[in-house]
């Protein structure tokens, strides 16, 4: 399954936190290698639909569905 790249518009966004897609902002940020930015807004995509996968087996972890 093919993601999405992330939004451009969004890549801008600062965060002091220490996270995969603040990560993948600086390397976005840094290079001028159209690739370069095409993947890392991809990899932004799937770092957050992991995140959102994360959250809902945590959720179902606590109230012990596992």
């Amino acid at each position: 399954m093919a993601h999405e790249p992330f939004p451009e518009d969004k890549m801008n966004k600062t965060n002091k936190t220490n996270t995969i897609c603040a990560t993948l902002r600086d390397i976005y940020n840094l290079t001028d290698d159209e690739e370069i930015k095409i993947l890392s807004r991809i990899a932004t995509t799937m770092a957050k639909k992991m995140n959102t996968k994360l959250e809902r087996y945590k959720k179902n972890w606590d109230k012990g569905f596992w």
